[in-house]
């Protein structure tokens, strides 16, 4: 295939992303899918094709500033379980580039990758010579792996001889300076609930200015339009609280979501960690110390590369690199 045809097949793709329940596999697939991980709901399995179809809108524009070739190297892709097709940037990187994508699947995340790639090669034939899924990689070329920090150095340790791209934990934060209104929370409440907080845009840490009333995050946040709550969820939300109270840690309950302050940025599910801040400066270097496990920044002023608008966290685009590594421009050079 060349490059056109690749392009073509993906703007295709992004039609059924955009309404997948025009298709009368949806709904079964959306099925198998819960049936699989109790954490994707449908809500969230209709959102993230939504975000998807949306960011391959720029597809075209995006690779103008690429020179892109056909490699047809094997790339091994090894796969995470935390959101509905977590996988699927990787998976478009790896075939827009002429590549070939040898995906490894975790047990509870073995349905919707697979579903689009059949759809994708059902618009294009040719596809099928370069997708494949298996249960072990090996004789790769090059690997991305997406783990926590132990499964990295497995990774490392494993494929010691292979060019890659290895991914550790990460999360988000969110930046208050005062100006925000009502409607700035209501679209912060997306960032934090949307997947169940499981993704690594989901926001997990507010920075507030000094004197900064938290009390009035309560409503927005407890009538988000963005979760569908799970046992699973809510489990995990009265386990919380229940340990919050044994250990006397002074908590801000929402009914749905624990604020607990601490200097962390990394929050068990059901929870976000806060802290004050009275000088930008500082806060600065603080974000810039934890630059490694921050995936997006999400606040008013834009504070680099990786910063989003309220709302936007987990509606990527393709030129927000994930751990900040342009996969393409990898993949072209190696």
């Amino acid at each position: 295939m060349i490059l056109e045809d690749r392009v073509d097949a993906f703007k295709e793709l992004s039609k059924f992303l955009s309404n997948p329940h025009l298709q009368s596999s949806f709904y079964p697939i959306v099925q198998k899918a819960r049936q699989n991980n109790s954490w994707f709901t449908e809500q969230n399995i209709k959102f993230s094709f939504s975000s998807l179809a949306h960011m391959l809108d720029f597809l075209p524009l995006w690779l103008s500033s690429y020179n892109v070739g056909s490699k047809k190297k094997k790339i091994g892709v090894i796969i995470p379980s935390n959101i509905p097709l977590v996988g699927f940037y990787d998976f478009l990187c790896v075939l827009i580039s002429g590549n070939i994508f040898i995906g490894k699947l975790s047990s509870s995340n073995n349905v919707l990758l697979p579903y689009v790639a059949d759809l994708l090669c059902s618009i294009n034939a040719d596809f099928n010579n370069y997708i494949y899924f298996k249960n072990d990689i090996k004789n790769a070329d090059i690997l991305i792996a997406t783990g926590d920090d132990n499964t990295a150095n497995y990774f490392n340790y494993v494929y010691s001889g292979v060019s890659k791209i290895i991914r550790k934990n990460r999360t988000s934060v969110a930046i208050f300076n005062g100006s925000e209104k009502e409607r700035d929370y209501y679209a912060l409440a997306k960032d934090i609930y949307l997947y169940f907080g499981l993704g690594c845009r989901n926001v997990s840490k507010l920075f507030l200015p000094v004197n900064f009333d938290i009390n009035s995050l309560k409503i927005p946040f407890s009538k988000n339009k963005f979760l569908s709550f799970s046992k699973s969820y809510l489990d995990n939300y009265d386990y919380q609280k229940t340990i919050l109270k044994i250990n006397n840690v002074h908590f801000f309950d929402f009914e749905n979501l624990l604020l607990v302050n601490s200097e962390k940025i990394h929050a068990p599910i059901s929870v976000v960690y806060y802290e004050y801040y009275d000088n930008l400066s500082a806060l600065q270097k603080k974000i810039k110390h934890y630059q490694d496990e921050i995936q997006c920044i999400v606040a008013h002023d834009m504070l680099g590369d990786n910063s989003v608008r309220f709302g936007e966290s987990q509606s990527p685009r393709l030129q927000d690199y994930p751990d900040g590594v342009d996969v393409l421009k990898f993949l072209l050079t190696n």
